[in-house]
C-alpha cells in the first residue's frame, strides 16, 4: 500500500462505488457490485443478443461484398437470374445485414445503461 497521499494515484478522487478492496500484496483495486439475478441475467442475455447480432450482421455484409466483388472481377455478361441475384437479392440482403448492425448497436446501448444504472445505485460501505 503507498502511504504517501502524493504518490496514490487515487488521491483527490471520490471512491467508486460498491465495495472496494485494498489488497497488500498486489497494486491494484477490485470493486464488487451487487446484482440482483434478474439484472445479472439481462446483462447476460444482452450479451448473447449482441454477438449474435453481431455475427450475422457480419456474415450477411461480407456474402453481399463478396458477391459484388466476385460480379467486378467477371469478364462474361450475366444472365438475367444472375443479374437479378446481383442487384434485387444482393442488395436486400446488405439491408438486412445494417438492420442486424443497428439492432446491435441498440442492445450495446440498452447494455450499456442498464450498468450503468446498477453502478449509480451502488452505495459505499
Amino acid at each position: 500500500m503507498v502511504s504517501d497521499p502524493k504518490q496514490d494515484p487515487r488521491a483527490g478522487r471520490e471512491p467508486a462505488p460498491g465495495a472496494t478492496i485494498h489488497a497488500t500484496y498486489v497494486t491494484r483495486e477490485v470493486t464488487f457490485l451487487a446484482v440482483s439475478l434478474f439484472e445479472l441475467e439481462s446483462v447476460s442475455s444482452s450479451n448473447s443478443r449482441e454477438a449474435i447480432y453481431i455475427v450475422v450482421s457480419s456474415s450477411l455484409l461480407t456474402f453481399a461484398a463478396t458477391v459484388w466483388g466476385t460480379v467486378a472481377l467477371m469478364k462474361d455478361e450475366l444472365s438475367f437470374t444472375g443479374k437479378l441475384l446481383t442487384w434485387g437479392v444482393t442488395p436486400l440482403i446488405a439491408v438486412v445485414g445494417c438492420i442486424y448492425a443497428i439492432l446491435a448497436r441498440m442492445e450495446f446501448r440498452t447494455r450499456s445503461s442498464l450498468l450503468d444504472a446498477i453502478k449509480s445505485e451502488q452505495r459505499n460501505l
